[in-house]
């Protein structure tokens, strides 16, 4: 009995595939036509999107795929216009110009010049124009600094009452932050200069004349030693400026203190302060004075 229904089973199963194996034969044809037809209809579809594509890109809607791409590109600009402007340095600022008189037709200019920015300093040329007199000078500003501006004993055979100022020829340069870190310690590392003792004497007499005199001392406690620091010398009158003078050193060395005296010819105003205000240009190599020492045996034996 079980071989029966065995053999019954592999019947079974014969039967089953041979109806499978002819129903494939009768219809073979019939599916390789539908599957050409569908190979034929799928790339039928993909060439009607191709073509359709470049009509849509470049017929029908043309006119408003370069109007999005200007749009685009205008937004862009303004994108970049916003950043480039948020990242640039902010003009110079300068002060009216105050012109003191000497004596002897001779005259001084004197204006502030204001630098906004922490992250940029600037060369700059400035002009100074008072009638058909002019007087022409470089000079820089460090960032966030207020600096006096001068022209010194301007000679002019025409009286000088009024004088504006002009700068010209910005050189900006960006702080590398890399390099500089943060600015302020940067900067105090190497603008170590102690003014102290300032006296302005009105009535000095040099050789029978009288002048003013200011004197002062500078410390350096830094650890730079510098080559021609300038100091401009500001007299006060309560809070207004009523005469200028500078005076340059011809170096000055890390841990040096120096007493600078200034002789003042000409007419001498009446004074209630004084301020010294240092000039060096610490992002300039050229006025930092090398180090000095002397050569030494090693006598370490081992």
């Amino acid at each position: 009995m079980e071989d029966q229904k065995l053999l019954l089973e592999q019947e079974k199963e014969y039967e089953r595939e041979y109806r499978l194996s002819l129903w494939w034969v009768e219809h073979r044809v019939f599916l390789r036509r539908v599957g050409y037809g569908l190979f034929i209809a799928f790339d039928i579809f993909l060439l009607f999107f191709v073509v359709w594509s470049y009509l849509d890109a470049f017929v029908v809607s043309y006119d408003k795929e370069q109007y999005a791409v200007a749009e685009m590109v205008a937004y862009g600009q303004e994108d970049l216009h916003a950043y480039t402007t948020s990242e640039a340095a902010k003009n110079l600022e300068t002060s009216s110009v105050r012109v003191f008189s000497l004596g002897d037709s001779k005259y001084d200019f004197y204006t502030t010049v204001i630098n906004p920015n922490w992250d940029w300093w600037a060369e700059f040329d400035y002009r100074f124009a008072s009638g058909d007199q002019e007087e022409t000078g470089t000079s820089f500003i460090l960032p966030g600094e207020e600096k006096p501006v001068t022209a010194l004993s301007v000679a002019s055979s025409n009286p000088l009452h009024f004088a504006e100022v002009e700068i010209e020829n910005i050189h900006w340069h960006r702080l590398d932050h890399l390099v500089v870190g943060n600015y302020p310690d940067w900067f105090e590392d190497r603008f170590r200069l102690v003014i102290e003792d300032e006296v302005f004497d009105p009535s000095f007499v040099l050789n029978e004349q009288t002048i003013g005199r200011i004197s002062f001392t500078v410390t350096n406690e830094g650890a730079f030693s510098f080559y021609n620091p300038v100091f401009y010398v500001v007299l006060w009158r309560g809070t207004s400026v009523v005469g200028v003078t500078c005076t340059t050193l011809s170096s000055l060395e890390a841990g040096d203190s120096q007493e600078v005296v200034v002789n003042w010819f000409g007419l001498v105003p009446s004074t209630s302060k004084i301020e010294i205000i240092p000039e060096i240009n610490i992002f300039d190599p050229d006025v930092y004075k090398s180090l000095e020492g002397k050569q030494s045996l090693d006598r370490q034996t081992k």
